[in-house]
């Protein structure tokens, strides 16, 4: 006879305050670290026409700006589509006018391990990847550029450290207003016998 099973829920979530708060606590230290850095291995004479080029053109960096927020997000559905082998339609877009954050929201469970992809391949692709183009080439505009999307990918990463400990093959289901998601274990219930 199959025991009944039984579906528990553990939430894996912060708020968007919370981690709007850790983006700003980790970030500028982070930031000063890479400037520092940057600095030090190409000499101020790398970025010294970068803020000029951004004051000449600041509708063009907006663009560049609002373009690479909303590639973000994208980038965690097509995380989540190909790791969570998921359909578009199992996503909803929005904004989230009190945290100011965009989001994307899958409304179907999938595995632990495909969740933590699409939450990383923003912060791998717009952040690190460019950050670390900028950084070999002497390029300050990749370099502010992957900096900045590292930055904005410092609350992805709080989520990934709160999957930490999670079973790979967990299922975790997306949470549809806070970062993170549920984690669902399924527990069988051992009946005594008489």
């Amino acid at each position: 006879m199959d025991e009944p099973v039984q579906i528990t829920r553990r939430d894996a979530t912060v708020s968007p305050g919370r981690a709007n708060a850790f983006a700003m606590i980790v970030g500028l230290p982070l930031a000063i670290a890479a400037w520092f850095l940057f600095q030090m291995r190409w000499g101020y004479a790398s970025t010294e026409g970068l803020f000029e080029w951004i004051r000449q053109n600041g509708i063009l960096a907006a663009l560049v700006l609002l373009l690479g927020i909303l590639l973000h997000e994208a980038l965690h559905v097509v995380g989540w589509a190909v790791f969570g082998k998921l359909a578009f339609k199992d996503f909803d877009f929005g904004f989230n006018a009190k945290a100011l954050m965009p989001y994307a929201h899958v409304r179907n469970p999938m595995r632990v391990k495909a969740y933590r992809w699409g939450a990383a391949l923003p912060g791998l692709l717009l952040g690190v990847l460019p950050l670390l183009i900028g950084f070999l080439l002497g390029d300050g505009r990749w370099f502010v550029f992957g900096l900045a999307f590292t930055l904005a990918a410092l609350g992805d990463a709080l989520i990934l450290w709160l999957l930490r400990k999670e079973k790979p093959s967990a299922w975790a289901e997306d949470h549809p207003s806070d970062p993170g998601c549920v984690i669902l274990e399924e527990k069988t219930e051992v009946s005594g016998h008489v």
